[in-house]
């Protein structure tokens, strides 16, 4: 009896061995039975929000933590018509509010919509495009971390990248900024945003 015992330990530790990710492996959570997703680590990851001289000087960082805290607060969906796909995150505007004035509860509406500064979306590989804040305070725009493919019930991260046809690595992980066509349609709809920076109002044509 000992024996058949002692056997099933043996057994049930070598399950355990044989099941172990590997040292340092990326740790993974299940999304659903037929799918997994890598659990990135949120210092891996800071969004910073630059008011500058245009946001009386004040300076916003948020690691990946702070940012999925803000977006629990305050979320914000936007589902895209072609594929069914609905994205979870924060509007553009909430976290220019964080920086626009010495409020970082709310989003200073007047301020923006007299086109008093610029707004510029940069990206982990620098690609950057400026929007004026009139157009921040009109659109929906949503700088988003999470996504449902299809509409489906449950939520994944945004990849890390993806290979286009040209030999150039575009990040879309830890945020995309996504919203209604025009409004971010072509080099608009950035990935990777990192930065978001008020600045000097944008000339009008």
């Amino acid at each position: 009896m000992k024996t058949k015992i002692a056997l099933v330990g043996v057994a049930v530790l070598l399950l355990a061995l044989v099941l172990a990710p590997a040292a340092g492996a990326a740790a993974t959570v299940s999304a659903r039975a037929d799918e997994t997703v890598a659990v990135l680590p949120s210092a891996a990851w800071m969004m910073k929000a630059v008011g500058g001289k245009y946001g009386n000087g004040r300076i916003k960082e948020l690691t990946y933590r702070g940012f999925a805290k803000l977006r629990k607060a305050s979320e914000a969906t936007w589902t895209d018509a072609d594929t069914g796909d609905v994205y979870y995150g924060v509007t553009l505007k909430r976290l220019v509010g964080l920086v626009d004035d010495n409020k970082p509860g709310s989003f200073n509406e007047a301020k923006a919509a007299g086109n008093s500064y610029s707004v510029a979306v940069k990206s982990l590989d620098g690609f950057t495009y400026t929007w004026n804040s009139a157009d921040v305070a009109a659109l929906e725009i949503i700088v988003a971390t999470h996504y449902s493919p299809g509409g489906a019930d449950y939520r994944v991260t945004l990849p890390l990248g993806e290979l286009r046809d040209t030999p150039r690595w575009i990040p879309a992980w830890p945020a995309k900024l996504v919203g209604a066509e025009p409004d971010t349609s072509g080099k608009k709809r950035i990935g990777g945003v990192n930065r978001i920076m008020l600045g000097a109002p944008l000339v009008q044509d």
